[in-house]
């Protein structure tokens, strides 16, 4: 089975990510992206995924907003593939999903997420810590 990470996003958020992971760990291979334009309909944008995608493949979309178009597109077309979905789209999510793609390991849906929200933090309370620690 073909195993390859989908983004879908709106605007080109989808392909400047892309340009900035290869920035860091070099080229992506098997990822694709599709970004939803101004005057595209959801029912255009599903067909456009879904006619670039092989029955046969297992998927992990990476979508940029829960409950936006790309979202509902995503939501369609995982009732019909071997996909999984999550929302959030970062760059520390896509490098994570992709370092464990190139491993060959599974998809780990659960350490993504946490990835994700992991990468959130309020730099400003971190370094007021540390200063008190440090005195």
């Amino acid at each position: 089975i073909m195993k390859r990470i989908i983004l879908m996003t709106h605007g080109k958020f989808g392909e400047e990510l892309i340009k900035s992971a290869e920035m860091i760990i070099g080229k992506l291979k098997q990822v694709s992206t599709f970004s939803l334009t101004e005057d595209e309909g959801t029912i255009e944008f599903i067909q456009r995924v879904r006619t670039s995608v092989q029955d046969d493949e297992e998927l992990l979309i990476l979508v940029d907003l829960f409950g936006g178009t790309p979202f509902h597109a995503a939501s369609y077309l995982f009732k019909s593939l071997n996909a999984s979905v999550v929302t959030g789209l970062s760059l520390p999510l896509l490098l994570e999903a992709y370092m464990s793609f190139i491993q060959g390991d599974e998809f780990e849906l659960e350490a993504l997420i946490e990835t994700g929200k992991d990468a959130i933090k309020n730099i400003s309370e971190e370094f007021k810590e540390r200063r008190e620690v440090n005195g």
